[in-house]
């Protein structure tokens, strides 16, 4: 006990213990701050939910990255190498991997404000249509006896069915390109080729 230097022991100690203080600080902040960011983007929103769940697991996320900076900092205050060496390339992963992860959710954000852009634009432009005209057998002596509440709930089912599709292939797309991104090719091949059998099937549907 002799040999060792108690007062270089207690200031690494020290600074050790600021460290955690200011890692479990940093972690409460950056956690809070995504759960709240996540809450607010629109297409989480959805009915029965507001983007908590996701939120609440997007941050605990985020708070264990900064705690797994934090232990590198204190374990480089020790020098303690040889554990240190597999938390710094276990860290070095997350972060090589955390471009392509924003690069995929930028993607699909602004796919999805796109899909959605156009599919209102498909609402709207083809609201004017009327497909219920075109789709009811109707004797032209017997046209007075459409209901009117009728043909306006069929003209918005159409209208939707197709907006909907519309929505659903470009979302299909921005999705494989995010997937591509990741590098997950298991899942973003398999998708490639099912995008790939439908837009073949689309002309023929058409016809």
């Amino acid at each position: 006990l002799g040999n060792i230097d108690w007062a270089s022991m207690l200031q690494k100690i020290a600074i050790a213990l600021v460290i955690l203080i200011i890692t479990w600080l940093i972690a409460k902040v950056v956690k809070w701050a995504v759960s709240k960011l996540v809450t607010k983007i629109k297409f989480l929103q959805k009915q029965g939910t507001d983007g908590k769940q996701i939120g609440d697991s997007l941050g605990k996320v985020a708070g264990l990255i900064v705690w797994l900076f934090g232990l590198v900092a204190i374990l480089q205050v020790f020098a303690l190498t040889e554990v240190l060496s597999p938390v710094q390339d276990l860290l070095g992963g997350v972060m090589g991997f955390l471009p392509n992860l924003i690069g995929a959710a930028f993607i699909f954000i602004i796919g999805y404000v796109i899909a959605n852009v156009i599919k209102q634009l498909i609402q709207t432009g083809l609201g004017t249509v009327d497909f219920s005209a075109l789709v009811r057998k109707v004797p032209p002596g017997d046209a007075e006896e459409v209901d009117p509440e009728t043909s306006i709930r069929t003209q918005r089912t159409i209208v939707d069915v197709i907006a909907n599709i519309v929505f659903a292939l470009i979302l299909l797309v921005v999705s494989i390109s995010a997937l591509q991104v990741l590098g997950i090719a298991a899942i973003s091949v398999p998708a490639q080729e099912m995008l790939q059998i439908v837009l073949t099937a689309i002309p023929q549907v058409i016809m």
